[in-house]
């Protein structure tokens, strides 16, 4: 069994991004200081789950731990197989605030 390997990046909320299709979710630009130059800047999906279970979502300036981990081969042909094997669905619920 491969070990899991991981790297904790300290980042920052730079833009909150409002979708120009409004059924797309906004996005969340973090700035990652240690990041290489070309990487500094990623854009996630504002849609978070907090430790109940709750949506939350991202403001503008948060502090936030970017971690960026290694996924063992087994895993990774698994994740592949369930992506291309079919229809991933999502259900819109009500956001708050993080």
């Amino acid at each position: 069994m491969s070990k899991t390997k991981r790297k904790r990046l300290r980042g920052k909320v730079q833009k909150v991004l409002k979708p120009i299709v409004p059924l797309e979710p906004e996005k969340a630009q973090i700035g990652v200081d240690e990041a290489d130059e070309l990487y500094r800047e990623i854009r996630v999906e504002n849609v978070l789950t907090d430790e109940n279970g709750k949506k939350v979502r991202l403001k503008l300036g948060a502090d936030v731990d970017v971690v960026v981990e290694r996924i063992p081969m087994p895993q990774r042909r698994n994740l592949i197989s369930s992506i291309w094997g079919g229809v991933q669905s999502a259900a819109l619920d009500e956001e708050g605030s993080l």
